[in-house]
């Protein structure tokens, strides 16, 4: 398995060890923990090239590779509760 996102490396455990997971929601630019109208706005400028992408992971929503205006739509989807 390959982890990612944890807060400290590890390999060979001999012991009792806490590691906690950093992730980010996909779609949520902003940071603030929630995808809303914003961040599906924010994705559609960078799709547009309007601004620059800041993080890519997060604001390719789809997984495909690109920042395009699907990503900000399925954004925008999320951020009305009609997509899950």
């Amino acid at each position: 398995y390959t982890f990612t996102g944890w807060d400290k490396a590890f390999t060979n455990i001999t012991a009792d060890l806490v590691v906690t997971a950093q992730y980010e929601m996909l779609g949520d630019v902003d940071g603030d923990g929630n995808v809303s109208m914003a961040d599906a706005l924010t994705i559609l400028r960078m799709a547009m090239d309007i601004l620059p992408v800041e993080n890519q992971q997060i604001a390719d929503v789809d997984g495909d590779g690109f920042i395009t205006s699907m990503d900000a739509l399925l954004a925008l989807r999320f951020a009305m509760h009609i997509e899950q």
